[in-house]
């Protein structure tokens, strides 16, 4: 008796997902095109100079506090001998 129960709860469920993802699937297709897709009089293109400036930046302020950082630890080291 349990099992059936088990199996009649697990169609019940079933059939309740069924009709949601029916639900779902006729939201979409209310779904219209407002106006055809058209190419940007301005296309985006990466900034090639800024992105380089930005890397060669980013990396020497790095590299300079890892320079610190192993000097710190350099110092650490002698004064704790």
């Amino acid at each position: 008796m349990n099992e059936i129960e088990n199996i009649k709860n697990k169609i019940n469920t079933l059939q309740s997902e069924i009709k949601l993802l029916g639900d779902k699937k006729l939201r979409i297709d209310y779904a219209q095109l407002m106006k055809e897709p058209t190419p940007s009089l301005y296309p985006v293109s990466p900034r090639k100079k800024r992105n380089v400036a930005i890397a060669g930046v980013l990396g020497l302020f790095m590299f300079t506090v890892l320079a610190f950082f192993l000097e710190y630890i350099e110092k650490q080291k002698s004064t704790g001998k």
